[in-house]
């Protein structure tokens, strides 16, 4: 049997001549029912330890090429070989063949120029250096050594409150209304994980998903793969639009982002969240109140939640820290009411995806210690800055050809230009002058986009980039 070894090689001695015998086998050049030579002999053929032979012989034996016996030592078991030889799939080229296929699509599918740009209108990423690394690792450590033996070697099973529900609790109640017990927090892995948890536990096997259009395209994602009937809510044609819509398609469910509407940054006004919730009553549906972004105001006071006018227990209310803290922490929540609470302790407990532990501990560490509120202080002045110098640079720059939607909050403008250009065209044309805006199309599931309509975000730029990168779009745009 031709077997040798490689001095050079960085594998083991062992790893070696079990490959070549492998190989061997796999190729039919070792057949069914052939003994291996023995330990000793193969050894001194070649210059090796009988146990490093033994080793790989084991590992032979473990895989099921070889079966032990202590008569006839190592023999070869009858394997299917024309299966083993058939030519094997090229992998590398499929994968380089489905990236190449979405190149040119970022974060969520949002259609880019494919390649990282000077300047970066985006309104999802956090700025770069806003993360504070020194008291989150002070956090981590903390956390780690302030558990119990149990937190950390055994599975959750304690019915009691963990410390980072009680500390989403009282920061809901203190800086949103949210009425709640601490129990009614429940920990998700990001907020796709959530909402497809939250939607496994209504009653009833809701069928009919009411959502806001132009939307948040994750929330109607999770709803088609869930199969739900997705029915448009208009929110461009005014509130009793709105509220009429919901009566007509009459859903089972309503996802609504009342503090900051995504897209178009609109606020949900008290009158229309009374008459929301007063159809929910009358129509017996639940409301998923999406609160994301409600941290960043600017130069007006916050707006309560649904949640804590809810006097029918119809609302779920969910949230997040990518916003505010860090995307990278994957940990969103949602505040049951009590009917859907006792489904989950009743039934449905084992269809939420946990979250570690030791995160979880470390993040209710960092908001007891009054880090995330002085961090999110930090994060709220950082981007008033450049909320206002981009709305500065826009109005001046682009003038009467941009009309702008959600301003005084959130993360982005919602920007309609005045031209027949279609959005992929505006987004190139602003590519070649080495600027990143974002499209809308894919926020719109039931009628076609405005072609005209881009998100112009502010949340990672630098400040002082700002006005050359709105300067770049009117060379690029006029």
């Amino acid at each position: 049997m031709m077997v040798s070894i490689d001095k050079s090689d960085a594998a083991p001695l062992y790893q070696q001549i079990y490959r070549q015998i492998a190989v061997a086998i796999e190729q039919g050049v070792i057949t069914a029912g052939q003994k291996l030579p023995s330990l000793r002999g193969l050894a001194q053929e070649l210059g090796v330890g009988r146990i490093t032979v033994e080793k790989a012989y084991l590992q032979l034996a473990v895989e099921g090429y070889v079966t032990a016996s202590e008569r006839s030592g190592y023999v070869v078991n009858r394997l299917d070989t024309d299966y083993l030889q058939l030519p094997q799939p090229d992998n590398f080229t499929a994968v380089a063949e489905v990236v190449a296929s979405c190149s040119g699509r970022g974060f969520a599918g949002e259609v880019t120029a494919g390649r990282a740009a000077r300047y970066d209108f985006s309104y999802f990423d956090l700025q770069p250096g806003s993360f504070p690394k020194r008291d989150w690792a002070r956090a981590l450590t903390d956390a780690l050594y302030s558990v119990s033996d149990m937190r950390m070697t055994g599975y959750p099973i304690d019915a009691q409150p963990t410390q980072l529900q009680v500390q989403i609790a009282a920061h809901l109640a203190r800086t949103r209304g949210v009425r709640c017990a601490p129990e009614q927090v429940v920990v998700f892995p990001g907020t796709a994980n959530a909402l497809e948890g939250v939607l496994q536990l209504l009653p009833n096997a809701p069928r009919v998903f009411g959502m806001e259009e132009p939307g948040y395209d994750l929330a109607l994602s999770v709803a088609q793969r869930q199969g739900l009937d997705v029915v448009p809510l208009a929110t461009d044609g005014g509130a009793q639009a709105y509220l009429q819509a919901v009566e007509e398609h009459a859903p089972d469910v309503v996802f609504a982002t009342p503090s900051h509407q995504f897209p178009t940054g609109f606020l949900m006004d008290l009158s229309t969240r009374i008459d929301l919730l007063r159809l929910s009553e009358a129509l017996d549906f639940y409301v998923i109140e999406d609160d994301s972004c409600n941290e960043y105001r600017y130069g007006t006071g916050p707006v309560p939640s649904l949640q804590s006018l809810d006097a029918g227990n119809r609302v779920v209310y969910m949230g997040n820290f990518s916003k505010t803290f860090t995307p990278a922490l994957r940990i969103a929540f949602a505040v049951l009411p009590p009917e859907l609470l006792a489904r989950l302790y009743r039934d449905g407990g084992l269809l939420i995806p946990s979250v570690n532990t030791h995160i979880q501990d470390a993040l209710a560490m960092f908001m007891a210690d009054g880090h995330l509120d002085r961090h999110v202080r930090r994060m709220v002045a950082s981007n008033r800055e450049r909320h206002d110098i981009l709305l500065e640079c826009l109005r001046r720059d682009l003038g009467d050809f941009a009309r702008i939607s959600g301003v005084n909050s959130g993360m982005h403008f919602y920007v309609e230009l005045d031209t027949r250009m279609p959005q992929r065209e505006l987004i190139e044309r602003a590519a070649r002058r080495d600027v990143r805006v974002y499209g809308t199309e894919r926020f719109w599931f039931s009628r076609s986009a405005p072609s005209n309509a881009l998100l112009i975000g502010f949340s990672s730029i630098r400040a002082e980039d700002i006005p050359t990168g709105v300067g770049e779009l009117k060379r690029a745009w006029l």
